[in-house]
């Protein structure tokens, strides 16, 4: 008789068990967007170039202004690379950074003057705006920032 009451208990739990396995469920997480890198390609400052996140060989003529632009698209904190080299902006002013996230500009870390943004003394280099009123938090490593000015009259020749 014991015997059997063993086996009714053993029975008894392995049901309890299988029912909490059966009753787990995965669900599925909603879309998100993880820390990308975009690496610039070229100094020519040019709006309509692609940049594939974390992805260089992707690119076609990632210029700064465009990796910013596909930095815009992507929620959440990224970084952009920069190769050695000088980069003027075009003639409509200097590059303006919008959010939503928070954003890193890299250089060369360990020859900060190997890689240059041009104001050419024409204009402002970088305008930041918050998308929203949350703080916008913009890093630069490993560069120089030279011959920006702010015309009119905001201040800020470099960074505003």
């Amino acid at each position: 008789m014991p015997r059997h009451r063993r086996s009714s208990c053993r029975k008894h739990t392995r049901r309890r068990l299988s029912a909490r396995r059966s009753a787990m469920r995965f669900e599925s997480l909603e879309s998100r967007r993880v820390l990308a890198t975009y690496f610039v390609d070229t100094t020519v400052d040019d709006l309509s170039g692609v940049c594939a996140a974390d992805d260089p060989a992707g690119n076609n003529s990632c210029s700064i202004y465009a990796a910013i632009m596909a930095a815009e698209a992507n929620p959440g904190a990224d970084t952009i690379r920069i190769p050695a080299g000088t980069y003027v902006p075009d003639n409509s002013g200097g590059f303006d950074v919008e959010g939503p996230g928070d954003l890193t500009f890299v250089g060369d870390v360990a020859n900060p003057e190997a890689v240059v943004i041009d104001g050419i003394d024409s204009f402002r280099l970088f305008d930041m705006f918050s998308a929203d009123s949350s703080t916008l938090t913009i890093r630069f490593e490993g560069m120089t920032l030279r011959n920006g000015i702010a015309l009119d009259g905001s201040g800020g020749g470099a960074i505003n």
